[in-house]
């Protein structure tokens, strides 16, 4: 059996978790070294005891029983940072742009979670939206301020929705035929920062 280097955890999946820590074992045995929370906060709430969130899905420290039993394992965890891009909020109030939600996240993963020593880094959830270079340089910049590395999906190449756009989907022969014309050999790669 090959190696495997490590798996992504869905939030909202492991809050229904009964035993975090045999999820991790399981994880561990099959010589997983590394976990991904895919993000911590999302529309305005959070999956752990937040000062700048309400938690609005768990009654428990999701993050603080991953990294305890991460430690114990001697696994890696990046913790996933703001997942929500809403740009009406970005316009009509600079303070909840997705690169300050991120920058404010990972400041309180910071100060809740920096004494685990399996906190590894933050991953920028941002899979289903092209970021700008500027917004991952704010915080890519604000991520090593607090001696951490950043991680984030290189996403395939694909058209720039225009107009209606949350019309396009699957179904839409059209746009698909475009798509697969952007995308080439339909690779999605990682990338860290």
């Amino acid at each position: 059996m090959n190696k495997l280097d490590g798996f992504f955890i869905n939030p909202l999946l492991a809050l229904s978790w009964d035993q975090c820590a045999s999820h991790l074992r399981r994880m561990k045995q099959m010589d997983a070294k590394t976990v991904v929370l895919q993000w911590t906060t999302a529309h305005g709430y959070s999956v752990y005891p937040s000062s700048l969130y309400p938690s609005g899905w768990h009654h428990f420290d999701l993050i603080e029983r991953i990294l305890a039993h991460a430690d114990e394992l001697e696994m890696q965890v990046w913790l996933g940072l703001d997942a929500c891009r809403t740009i009406t909020e970005e316009h009509y109030d600079p303070t909840k742009s997705p690169a300050s939600r991120c920058i404010n996240t990972a400041s309180e993963l910071i100060e809740l979670y920096g004494k685990h020593r399996s906190l590894t880094g933050f991953y920028i959830p941002f899979e289903l939206d092209a970021p700008s270079r500027s917004l991952l340089e704010k915080i890519t910049s604000h991520c090593h301020s607090l001696d951490k590395p950043v991680l984030c999906s290189i996403l395939k190449p694909r058209l720039i929705p225009e107009g209606r756009h949350y019309e396009f989907n699957e179904q839409d022969q059209e746009w698909v035929a475009r798509e697969k014309a952007c995308i080439g050999n339909g690779l999605t790669l990682g990338k860290r920062l």
